[in-house]
């Protein structure tokens, strides 16, 4: 699974085991704290491994760029699929901040679209979110363009109103897994709504807004 439904399916199925660690697994693997001395309280959860750890420590560690943050980080068991959207949702549900660290010279790059410098994990994360955005814009573009064979809008809706519309590279938005995958989509469709009603005033009042709202409720 991936890290998404490994926390909200696979942990949950052992929740009245939850805070109740045998002797042996009673400190944290990762903070080293004692299950119900952690500074910051967080449920002891079992991996399904046989070890324990904070769920917020496991929250962490998968945050970290090591070749276990996929894994247990006592016996390295693989836990779930790593995609960085997941981990980046369960991350910011849970409050855990992401601290982003510059990388190593051989891997600053810089984009020739954004007119920018990328050193990190952050800027690349905030560039892809602007080049959607600007895919977005680009695709309305097009949709409200005149046809040039037959010299009328292409749409499908009497009133002339637009119809609907490789991989992220962004470290914090890849995905592996079919949930993260619905996750990268979920965020084009929140960009693309915030941008129509922000920049696109007008289009709240058309039939293709209309049955696009209708369709975003189910």
């Amino acid at each position: 699974p991936c890290f998404l439904r490994y926390v909200d399916n696979n942990l949950m199925r052992t929740v009245y085991e939850h805070n109740n660690p045998p002797a042996l697994s009673n400190i944290c693997t990762i903070c080293k704290f004692v299950y119900n001395e952690a500074p910051i309280d967080s449920a002891y959860v079992p991996l399904g491994c046989g070890h324990w750890i904070h769920y917020r420590c496991l929250v962490w560690n998968a945050c970290q760029k090591t070749h276990y943050k996929d894994s247990c980080p006592t016996c390295h068991a693989k836990l779930f699929e790593w995609d960085g959207i997941t981990v980046l949702t369960v991350a910011a549900r849970t409050g855990l901040e992401i601290k982003d660290k510059p990388w190593a010279r051989r891997g600053v790059y810089y984009d020739q679209e954004n007119k920018a410098i990328v050193s990190s994990d952050e800027d690349e994360y905030v560039l892809e979110c602007a080049f959607i955005e600007r895919c977005i814009a680009t695709a309305f573009s097009k949709q409200l363009s005149i046809d040039p064979d037959t010299g009328t809008r292409r749409s499908k809706f009497r009133d002339g109103s637009p119809n609907e519309v490789g991989r992220p590279r962004a470290y914090w938005l890849r995905w592996n897994s079919y949930l993260g995958y619905l996750l990268y989509c979920m965020l084009v469709a929140t960009k693309l709504r915030r941008w129509l009603q922000e920049d696109q005033g007008a289009i709240v009042k058309t039939e293709g807004w209309f049955e696009f709202e209708n369709e975003w409720r189910y």
